[in-house]
């Protein structure tokens, strides 16, 4: 609670339980000994429960597979529901690749760490109309796609991909596309294929 004219009183975060009543209690002593006293009485936000999240497939190829992750069953009076997805990386940063109202996206997702078989860690934020949070995790495997006498071409292609997409701090547009020239068009950036 904050009063422009006085000290502000906080606590930290996560010390008090959602969709619980509380009883503040503040006193106060002014110089020339005169005693006071305020209290309030508030209800903290109840988070978002009940739901899970889920992911079809759960194991694919980086920038190739499209990865459908959706969540179901989460329940709120706080209403609407808003999500975040993001995935961990290699530094491990939280990067975001989707969020909004809706409780499910399609993506292709980078590289997995080779050093945990290829897992990369799916976070997602479920989120009320308060922004009280609650969080859900998946474990996906997302390797390297190789095959035949392409597969060396193709690993130094996802590796370029997957560069210029940290760089950038995002994944490929959806409106990548082939050209007949042998070059893929990435916004206004062009690759030798």
């Amino acid at each position: 609670m904050k009063d422009p004219t006085g000290p502000a009183f906080t606590l930290p975060k996560k010390v008090l339980q959602g969709s619980s009543e509380y009883l503040v209690r503040l006193y106060g002593r002014r110089e020339k000994g005169i005693i006071g006293k305020t209290e309030s009485v508030f209800l903290t936000n109840e988070v978002p429960m009940g739901g899970a999240c889920f992911s079809s497939p759960t194991r694919g190829d980086a920038l190739l597979t499209k990865f459908h992750i959706w969540c179901e069953g989460w329940k709120d009076p706080d209403m609407p529901l808003s999500y975040e997805f993001y995935y961990k990386n290699d530094e491990g940063k939280l990067v975001l690749f989707d969020y909004g109202f809706h409780n499910s996206t399609y993506s292709e997702l980078p590289l997995g760490n080779p050093a945990r078989d290829y897992t990369l860690e799916i976070y997602i934020k479920v989120l009320d109309f308060y922004k009280g949070t609650a969080d859900y995790d998946l474990l996906l495997q997302v390797r390297i796609f190789l095959q035949g006498k392409e597969g060396k071409m193709k690993e130094k292609r996802r590796k370029n991909e997957q560069a210029v997409a940290r760089f950038f701090g995002r994944l490929p547009s959806k409106n990548a596309k082939k050209t007949n020239t042998g070059f893929e068009r990435w916004g206004t950036w062009i690759f030798k294929v």
